[in-house]
């Protein structure tokens, strides 16, 4: 996202519209946030935000709410060593897939991508196989979550979601990829489902609820979704993913 002084504030939709008359639409606005350039498309990664990981969030919680930035986040030794239980890959590859990662966010997905032979941009039936399969997500999805401007993103839908409920609020999280969404706001107090399609992710998400000594309530099938049961669905990171 490019921005001059008299550009319009660009927003991300970070929820589903239409789900349900009683669920909040979420917006992450910029104009707010200003960010120079945002991309976590494994074509077009921005290279300014690379070296943010450690960076201290600029979005300070309030006392009611956890911080974003998950405890297990912060263990290194414990998320490599989950990532090559999951991926059955030794430690020195998994330390070196992770270290490539950080200094280019995407490129696992985009090379195992390529050398599959997939066309960029392009929808085919054998992707799904793809998604199931591949480790790549995995590197991917840890080190957007451990950056600074997601746990921002991640801290903003927390504090939407206090201003606007009396009370614990039901949450959708939909394609949570690594369960992070979804822990953090059931940290918050919200009684929280939590969709995913990736078996390797889900597996994932239960090694950091287990960390955290708690659970998630996991929803197998996107059919078992009750229409009109949420008063907010989080849809973070996922809609580059979905064909039309």
């Amino acid at each position: 996202l490019e921005r001059g002084p008299r550009a319009e504030p660009p927003q991300i939709d970070v929820a589903f519209r239409g789900t349900s008359t009683r669920a909040h639409s979420i917006v992450y606005d910029f104009a707010a946030h200003p960010v120079r350039a945002l991309s976590r498309h494994p074509v077009c990664p921005a290279p300014e935000l690379l070296d943010r990981e450690k960076e201290t969030m600029t979005a300070i919680p309030s006392p009611s709410i956890p911080s974003p930035r998950l405890p297990p986040l912060e263990d290194e030794e414990f998320l490599f060593n989950t990532l090559a239980e999951i991926t059955q890959e030794s430690q020195e590859t998994v330390r070196k897939r992770y270290a490539k990662e950080c200094n280019d966010l995407g490129c696992n997905v985009r090379e195992e991508f390529l050398a599959r032979g997939f066309a960029p941009h392009e929808w085919c039936d054998e992707l799904n196989e793809f998604y199931e399969s591949t480790n790549a997500f995995l590197y991917e999805t840890l080190v957007w979550n451990r950056r600074a401007l997601k746990n921002e993103m991640r801290g903003w839908v927390g504090e939407y979601l206090a201003r606007q409920s009396h009370g614990p609020s039901r949450v959708l999280t939909f394609g949570d990829g690594l369960g992070i969404e979804s822990l953090y706001l059931g940290m918050a107090g919200h009684q929280v489902d939590y969709f995913e399609v990736s078996a390797k992710c889900l597996r994932f998400s239960q090694a950091l609820a287990a960390r955290l000594s708690t659970e998630l309530r996991i929803i197998d099938d996107p059919k078992e979704i009750p229409l009109g049961h949420y008063d907010a669905i989080v849809c973070l990171d996922v809609l580059e993913h979905i064909p039309e």
